[in-house]
């Protein structure tokens, strides 16, 4: 019963670290209005990726002064109407 031993130790260990993993996230609040580098980092993608999502006018951007800014909702409607489900 060793290998119950060490899976149950293996298991324990992956329910620690994805409880801290949930709680560093939310205790992360993100802004309402993002730079394109806070919207990067919110997308897990590279800063020059979310340009090309503005560019190619699939993000919209927040008009005012010459920052480049997007909302969050704007980036979860996207992400939303981009879910692929995969074929079988």
């Amino acid at each position: 019963m060793i290998e119950d031993t060490i899976e149950q130790r293996i298991a324990e260990r992956v329910v620690t670290l994805l409880k801290a993993h949930k709680f560093s996230i939310e205790a992360k609040r993100w802004p309402e209005i993002m730079s394109v580098e806070t919207a990067a980092e919110y997308m897990n993608r590279t800063v020059s990726a979310v340009r090309n999502l503005v560019q190619d006018g699939v993000l919209p951007i927040v008009k005012g002064d010459s920052r480049l800014q997007i909302r969050r909702v704007d980036i979860d409607r996207w992400a939303e109407n981009s879910m692929e489900w995969p074929k079988r």
